[in-house]
């Protein structure tokens, strides 16, 4: 047993608890509350000296391995404010670099540059070497011509259903010829499908960096996005190597695959899997959520409503294999458009509430779809740093129409729909801390003012979308998310900045200082993980 004593503990609804009594035996908390707790133990007594401790964090949608992936790569472009700029880093990525074959880089974003960049740009670097760049959050390409020919896509190709090549404007000295810009599954697994996959090695070895990255931000369970990822998150599993919970959402597309669950029921220590991702809709940042107005900017001259990557008709069968299988659907839907047709598509397949189907993002709403979304028992899973991010640029891509019902976390709340909290990561900061933050303030980057400010949370509202709303995501509930007695002791320590009498602040009164709060220590299931 260990007794920490000396503590401000979050138990939830306001209490502030001094002592708890954790079993690292069985990994529960055996007890927690007021005073100076139980005189005699048969364990360690720890003096904690003030500091907080909170239930550990729950990231409901993450990309561990893409977020190992990019902590070992050279090649994140970490956003470039130029094109200039991006080729820069490409060049000093490249020099000295005597490898061959494919080079995948990270990390930019035209929102933030002078303008988008081409496959020109990278030509005039790596002429020689496939090269294809991700935009944040991965639903861009940009290739150079070697990535161009190797895929043998050429200028006379179409565009895909569920996707859009971009090309060089009438007036243009190219114009109707490529630009190298891939958008949305269609066009990026264009070049991506003929990339030689990762080796097993290195995908754990991406799986491991992004999970003990995660455990320093106090991160003790993520749900995280995977694609053909399974066969290596098992092994580590079987080997006792995961340091937290993984529940695991692959694609649905990999279903049947030799890197897939073999069934529903095979779950390990710290791992299992009983949600199926589907991609519905793009993303705001490059014009392609799907939305019931159009964007204020054209598309090769035409009105844009965004891409829809599955019609009804194409999203009924797949919700319904997914559903004859046991699993829940978790859907991308960034627009409002797409969110009406996911919410058809599961009434029309009589999805279970009780199964909690997943709606990832739900930047755009409308308020007519919110009792729907209640009646089909969703879950939302949010990004607060969305609402930083895209406030530079938002009010520039859609109609006021579509302002109604926008990035409404606390509309959702306050219409009893149970919400995670995540990053997104790697497209946003993983650190909960941050999240926390923006959902606290949702700071407009033009005005420095909350952005909407009526949909601004509470601390205790932004504390439980990372803690109880992600544990009822992923329907652990009755174990997770809290400090109480008989709970799983998924806890972090942290180090909170002091006040003029050099006592740690009041966390809940003073949310203003949550970016500056250090992790001290971080414990899963009763035993300490990591410690500064």
């Amino acid at each position: 047993m260990i007794l920490f004593k000396n503590a401000r503990i979050w138990m939830g609804k306001g209490r502030i608890g001094s002592w708890m009594l954790v079993d690292q035996y069985v990994g529960k908390i055996m007890g927690c509350g007021v005073g100076e707790g139980p005189e005699e133990t048969t364990g360690d007594v720890r003096d904690v000296k003030g500091r907080w401790i909170l239930p550990g964090f729950h990231d409901s949608h993450i990309h561990a391995s893409w977020h190992g992936k990019l902590l070992r790569s050279k090649w994140n472009l970490k956003f470039p404010k130029t094109v200039k700029e991006l080729q820069l880093r490409l060049k000093d990525a490249i020099d000295g670099d005597d490898s061959k074959g494919w080079i995948e880089g990270f990390n930019w974003d035209h929102e933030f540059m002078d303008r988008i960049p081409t496959k020109e740009d990278i030509d005039e670097v790596i002429p020689d070497r496939p090269v294809f760049l991700n935009r944040v959050g991965f639903h861009i390409i940009v290739a150079n011509s070697k990535a161009l020919e190797v895929a043998n896509i050429t200028n006379d190709i179409e565009d895909p259903d569920n996707g859009h090549l971009d090309r060089y404007p009438v007036g243009h000295n190219l114009a109707g010829q490529l630009t190298g810009v891939l958008r949305e599954d269609g066009g990026v697994q264009l070049v991506t499908d003929v990339v030689p996959p990762e080796s097993s090695e290195e995908k754990k070895k991406n799986i491991l960096a992004g999970l003990d990255d995660c455990l320093k931000y106090g991160i003790t369970s993520v749900h995280s996005i995977e694609r053909k990822h399974w066969n290596e998150y098992a092994e580590l599993a079987r080997d006792g190597l995961l340091p937290i919970a993984c529940y695991i959402a692959p694609w649905y597309t990999d279903m049947g695959s030799a890197n897939f669950p073999k069934s529903l029921d095979e779950s390990y220590k710290n791992l299992s899997c009983d949600c199926i991702k589907v991609f519905l809709d793009g993303a705001l940042g490059t014009n392609t959520a799907a939305i019931s107005k159009p964007y204020l900017s054209l598309l090769d001259g035409k009105e844009n409503y965004g891409v829809v990557l599955q019609n009804r008709e194409q999203l009924v069968k797949i919700l319904q294999m997914i559903d004859d299988k046991g699993y829940r659907p978790e859907m991308h839907v960034i627009g409002d458009r797409a969110v009406d047709i996911a919410l058809d598509s599961l009434e029309k397949v009589k999805v279970s509430p009780n199964k909690r189907p997943v709606f990832v993002h739900c930047q755009i709403l409308r308020h007519d779809l919110l009792n729907r979304m209640r009646t089909c028992g969703v879950t939302p899973t949010l990004q607060p740093s969305f609402v930083v991010t895209d406030s530079v640029w938002i009010r520039d891509k859609l109609p006021p129409a579509l302002f109604e019902c926008i990035y409404p976390w606390k509309t959702l709340m306050d219409n009893g729909i149970v919400c995670g909290g995540s990053s997104d990561g790697p497209v946003e900061s993983i650190n909960p801390m941050h999240g926390m933050f923006d959902a606290i303030f949702r700071t407009d980057q033009k005005s420095n003012s909350p952005f909407i400010p009526s949909e601004c949370l509470t601390f205790e509202e932004a504390l439980n979308l990372y803690t109880t709303g992600s544990a009822y995501v992923d329907k652990v509930e009755t174990f997770k998310g809290k400090i109480a007695e008989g709970f799983q002791a998924d806890l972090v320590v942290l180090d909170v900045p002091l006040d003029s009498d050099g006592v740690p602040l009041n966390l809940p009164e003073n949310p203003q200082v949550l970016k500056d709060v250090k992790i001290s220590e971080v414990w899963v299931a009763g035993k300490c993980m990591y410690k500064v």
